[in-house]
């Protein structure tokens, strides 16, 4: 059997015992190699599914917004929810598809979210789904300007 070094050096390093002959550690080291690469492929889709966001984000629709670790974590967040949500459509979640839904929810906020911070986008994530599905406008008197508040009164 032909082992190169990073097998023999993987090989020594666990007990023989554990993993039967040379010929089934062999097995298992291959899948273990398996196991890695589907993870690197799949964290190399999320990792440019975070970037298109943050570029979409920051340059086309909060260009004057900061962004450091805690908007960081709600995009990485955000990015989960908008995949889940395509995977129960029957979509796969592409990272094409995760940044056109990003684009077009972004596009299609409530008045109320517009201008607010990916914390709070991410913790009404649903809430936002919800009414930019329904077609529902927030149109409470506390989501209403001064103008907007006092004309009711005024007319």
């Amino acid at each position: 059997m032909k082992r190169d070094k990073i097998f023999t050096e993987w090989f020594e390093a666990n007990p023989r015992g554990y993993y039967g002959t040379e010929e089934e550690a062999q097995g298992y080291y291959e899948a273990y190699l398996l196991g890695k690469q589907s993870k690197k492929k799949a964290k190399s889709d999320v990792d440019e599914s975070y970037k298109q966001c943050i570029d979409f984000w920051l340059k086309e629709f909060h260009k004057d917004f900061t962004f450091g670790g805690q908007q960081g974590k709600a995009m990485k967040s955000i990015i989960k929810k908008i995949k889940t949500l395509c995977q129960g459509r029957n979509m796969e979640g592409t990272t094409e598809q995760i940044v056109a839904s990003f684009k077009k929810m972004c596009l299609n906020f409530p008045e109320w979210y517009k201008d607010k911070d990916l914390q709070v986008i991410d913790s009404k994530f649903n809430e936002i789904i919800h009414q930019i599905s329904t077609g529902k406008k927030n149109d409470n008197f506390h989501s209403k300007n001064s103008a907007q508040r006092f004309s009711e009164f005024a007319g």
